[in-house]
């Protein structure tokens, strides 16, 4: 309980509160941001798909710290098109460790000027012994090198498709996919977003191939764009590695004409994965047609070094129809390494969609280099080395943690901590303006209001 000297300071801080929470969004989603760590004299590449803001020109410009120094990190600092929903361009750009040395890094920021607005891409590149891939919510704190060591896929999450179109009122579901090399119980928890969701299960068993979860989602009677996230989170594991966030978007549209009508879109689930040792494992690609039924016909191409088992595939899909098709990709060595793999589809009417994904093997391997514990690659053994084994490497480097038990119901909103956060910091501006209140008016002893007096949960 809070308790105050004056009641007009009170009332001060009481909009400012509620000014701050207006001001926040209902929902939303942070941009992601990637990073590689590559080894030296090497050069990894990836690609940004321009059009899907609507039809105009695109432009890319970078800000690379590396021009400065004449080793830029990445190859394209400017590229312009004119493309659309229709007709989607996709623009290569590569990631280079030439002229450099071990431990280097770099930020690079790749910002595109669409139609409807700015975008930023952000990425971060490490020079060290092993190579890896890392996707993370957003920019996080720390040194590009510092940020791989500490995010360690030790179980992948992702939704087949992330996008879905319904009316207001339909209901609509989502499939998210599990999978990791170490046996363990993941469960899932609504974190952020103002819809409705269910799911047919609140955790699964892990370590002998993919587990999918069904989310049941009910749309809002307004039309509009819905963001959510749901977190997945190990059983008995208290490093950040044990938690994933997952990212939705439901579109809810007046008339179902203003769904898309621009032929398919096709998904590659997960975007990272990290596997323990030389072995298969399974991706899953997802096909969605909004235009007329039409046959499409898709291809998977690998990095060297990695196999598929996927041949190319030819399908009849009807308009608002859907299709996932599974397929297994094995290393055809046993070394700690990273590859690309990228799923391409063509549709009868010409229209070409792609999407790519990365597997790290050994990623404990990558990142415990980078955190200096040699000791424990020199142990590692990828048919013996458990969770239990990293959670202990990752207490002795300090790694956050977190300690209270996360309540897992699939159908209660999570704590938005950052709130918290936003309203700590503006508690002591508020503060401040009470004390000067104090100061020059009159006092009457009052008590302060509590936490569902300002519509907040204790």
């Amino acid at each position: 309980m809070m308790h105050g000297k004056t009641t007009y300071g009170w009332k001060i801080f009481i909009i400012i509160i509620a000014a701050a929470l207006s001001s926040m969004p209902l929902s939303g989603t942070a941009d992601a941001a990637t990073y590689y760590s590559m080894t030296t004299g090497k050069e990894i590449c990836t690609s940004i798909l321009f059009g899907q803001d609507g039809g105009g020109e695109y432009t890319l410009t970078a800000e690379d710290p590396g021009v400065s120094e004449g080793k830029p990190w990445v190859d394209n600092h400017f590229t312009s098109f004119v493309a659309s929903s229709e007709n989607l361009v996709s623009v290569p750009i590569c990631f280079s460790s030439i002229g450099r040395k071990l431990a280097d890094e770099g930020n690079v920021v790749i910002t595109i000027k669409t139609p409807t607005g700015t975008v930023n891409h952000e990425y971060g590149v490490c020079v060290a012994k092993y190579e890896d891939v890392d996707i993370t919510a957003g920019p996080a704190e720390g040194s590009p090198c510092e940020v791989m060591g500490s995010n360690t896929d030790v179980f992948s999450a992702g939704l087949d498709q992330p996008e879905l179109y319904a009316q207001p009122g339909e209901t609509v579901s989502y499939s998210i996919i599990l999978d990791s090399s170490t046996p363990m119980t993941v469960s899932i928890a609504k974190s952020s977003g103002d819809i409705s969701l269910m799911t047919t299960e609140s955790s699964v068993v892990l370590g002998s191939g993919p587990e999918s979860i069904t989310l049941n989602v009910l749309s809002p009677d307004s039309p509009g764009d819905y963001h959510f996230s749901v977190l997945a989170t190990v059983d008995d594991c208290n490093i950040d590695d044990c938690t994933r966030e997952v990212d939705g978007i439901l579109h809810v549209t007046a008339s179902v004409s203003e769904e898309p009508q621009a032929s398919f879109y096709v998904w590659l689930t997960p975007e990272t994965k990290s596997i323990m040792g030389q072995k298969a494992t399974e991706f899953n690609m997802k096909v969605q047609n909004y235009g007329e039924g039409q046959e499409i016909t898709a291809v998977v191409t690998t990095g060297d070094g990695l196999e598929t088992d996927f041949a190319p595939y030819t399908t009849f899909v009807k308009k608002g129809e859907s299709k996932s098709i599974p397929f297994n990709v094995r290393p055809s060595v046993a070394e700690s390494s990273t590859y690309k793999l990228t799923v391409s589809v063509q549709g009868a009417d010409g229209t070409r969609r792609s999407a790519s994904s990365w597997l790290t093997v050994d990623e404990m391997v990558a990142d415990a280099s980078k955190m200096g514990q040699d000791y424990f690659i020199e142990s590692y053994d990828p048919e013996e080395v458990t969770l239990g084994d990293w959670e202990e490497l990752r207490s002795v480097t300090g790694s956050v943690t977190y300690d209270d038990d996360i309540d897992f119901d699939a159908t209660t909103e999570a704590p938005n901590y950052m709130i918290y956060i936003i309203i700590a910091v503006v508690a002591v501006v508020a503060g401040v303006l009470v004390f000067i209140v104090y100061k020059k008016g009159s006092s009457q002893s009052s008590e302060g209001p509590t936490w569902g007096d300002l519509g907040l949960k204790s």
